[in-house]
């Protein structure tokens, strides 16, 4: 694996790494994790192992969906999405209430998420909260 100057961040940047490299996984001190520039279709629901993850940059990969377990990583404040295949978040993203940066450009989203993401990220995370106690209480 590449490695940084700060020991907690990890930049593989344009590797052309086709899957999430599950080594990544073994590093728990993370906070910051740049994966773009690839070709990754996936996230695995084992992110959530990166607890301490502030900033992911999965940016330029083909990305079609991020597991529900994203949501563990409640101390994210920024993520950068962009340019891949997503349609829609998962409701879990409404745990990440430090979130304060969410860059969805370039994806073919549908439903609400397409006029949410013209708003402040606040915006977004209330609609995800929303979501998930409408999912807690029917």
């Amino acid at each position: 694996l590449a490695r940084a100057k700060d020991p907690h961040a990890l930049s593989l940047d344009a590797f052309r790494l086709i899957s999430f490299p599950h080594d990544v996984l073994n590093i728990s001190m993370l906070t910051e994790l740049c994966l773009k520039e690839n070709e990754i279709r996936s996230v695995p629901p084992t992110i959530s192992k990166l607890t301490q993850l502030e900033i992911i940059d999965f940016s330029y990969n083909a990305i079609e969906q991020l597991p529900a377990a994203i949501g563990k990583l409640t101390g994210l404040i920024r993520m950068d999405l962009s340019n891949n295949r997503l349609q829609h978040l998962p409701a879990e993203v409404g745990y990440c209430q430090l979130l304060v940066n969410l860059d969805l450009s370039g994806n073919p989203l549908v439903g609400p998420i397409i006029d949410l993401t013209k708003r402040p990220v606040k915006d977004v995370l209330t609609y995800y909260e929303a979501m998930l106690e409408a999912q807690q209480t029917g």
